[in-house]
This record gives C-alpha cells, structure tokens and sequence, in this order.
C-alpha cells in the first residue's frame, strides 16, 4: 500500500491508483515487460495551478521498486492531476482544462523545433469525466534556484527559435482546442474588467495610492481605455505556436 497523502480536499481519488494500474506505465519506465512493482508511495510536489477559475491542476511524485528478472529497480514518475468542475467547456479558452492532455496526445510534442523539448509521456489515467492524470518521466533540475543572466539569455534564444520556427519553417497547428486571441480574451474576461472597475472605484484612497507611482494608476486606466488600437494591431502581426506560461518552475 501506498504512503498515504492528506488530499481530502482534491475532486478526485487517488486511491484509484493502485499496483496494477501503475503497473503498465512503470514499465515503460523500466523499458521492461517482466517488471513487477513491489512497493511505492507518493506526495504532492510544488507547482500546478491548484484551483483557478472551476480549473483543477495538481502535481505529485510516485515512487518506489519494481522488480526485473529479480532485480530490484528504483522508479519514479510525475502525475499531473487536470481538469475542471465548470459544466461548460470552451476548448479556445485561454484555461481550457484539457489543452495540455490533447497537445501530448497528438504526439505533435515529440520532435519540437529548435533545443526544446518535452518530458516522455506515459498515458491518461482517467479519474472521472473531467478529472484526468497525465504521467511523465520524472526529471531533476540540475540548475541552481536562481538562474544566471547567462541561463536566461539561453532560453530566451531557445524560446525565440522555437516560436519563430513556425512562422518560417514549420506548419502552424490547426487544433481547435488551441487558444486563439489569448490577451483579447483575457482582457474581456469579468474578473479583468472588474479589476479594472476596482481601481476606478478606489483610485483616491490612500490604501491604492500606495501601490502606484506618480501618475502610474493614470496611465494603467488610459491603457485600458486604449486596448482595442494594441489588441488589434496583435491581430495583424503573423501568428505563431508557444508556451503560454514559459517561466522559470515551468522550465528545466
């Protein structure tokens, strides 16, 4: 049996996951047909977007020992938890829960362009309707905390050459759950505007000045009076594939 977590608050049910449903994608880990899994355990580990906007996202790490041919063998694996308790779906939605199941189902993710690359992907393990797990290789991050301005600088052009590959080299996907207008619809979206709304109903208390700057919390709402000149000029420039969310925990 596995090391029990307290997850009492997750919509789904970890204990589903058992030795023989482990079994299948622990050996593919172990490149190994015989493999016989002798114990593991799991917890949940940093990242995922918890619960935003009906969207579940949770990460955990299983590990443990598999025998092969009588050998014991280490293992481990991620288990990325996805999925939504909104009763509609709408796969162009900037959050839309099950992009991410879809992009490794495609296999489309397998030979990027340029340096980048992805963790292998071992199969869906289905919770329920809407609540799925994807397992992946475990990787370590072999860079320190903090990352130099070299590191930086490196992904950077790494970003840069796998963004650009799709304008000149490479076909741009044509998914329908692939989100389209992203910043339009994230600056329609209630909870932006209502942000937006918040600061004009507070923008001459002391408790909002504080934030800004001289005349930052002006220049902020003329922005947003202005949107619809940048949105559209965005509109007309040449349209790529990338990560949406390429910041440091999200990149090894």
């Amino acid at each position: 049996m596995p090391d029990q977590l307290d997850d009492t608050n997750a919509p789904y049910d970890l204990s589903s996951i058992d030795k023989t449903t482990l079994t299948a994608v622990v050996r593919q880990v172990l490149n190994s047909e015989s493999a016989a899994i002798s114990n593991f355990k799991y917890d949940r580990v940093h990242g995922g977007m918890g619960e935003k906007e009906d969207v579940i996202s949770r990460i955990y790490r299983f590990t443990g020992k598999a025998n092969v041919q009588n050998v014991e063998n280490n293992w481990s694996l991620i288990l990325k938890v996805v999925g939504t308790i909104a009763t509609q779906d709408d796969p162009t939605h900037p959050l839309y829960w099950k992009r991410e199941v879809l992009a490794f189902q495609s296999g489309q993710l397998v030979n990027l362009p340029g340096k980048l690359t992805v963790p292998s992907f071992f199969g869906v393990h289905t919770f329920s309707e809407k609540v799925l797990g994807m397992w992946f290789e475990h990787i370590d991050d072999k860079v320190e905390t903090h990352w130099t301005l070299e590191q930086f600088a490196m992904v950077a052009r790494q970003l840069g050459q796998f963004n650009g590959a799709f304008l000149i080299e490479s076909d741009l996907p044509s998914w329908g759950w692939l989100s389209q207008g992203w910043l339009r619809k994230k600056v329609e979206d209630n909870y932006t505007v209502g942000l937006i709304d918040q600061l004009r109903q507070s923008f001459d208390q002391p408790a909002t000045q504080q934030w800004f700057i001289g005349d930052d919390a002006n220049h902020i709402l003329q922005l947003w009076e202005d949107q619809q000149i940048f949105l559209n000029a965005l509109d007309r420039l040449p349209q790529t594939f990338l990560h949406h969310d390429a910041f440091v925990r999200n990149l090894l």
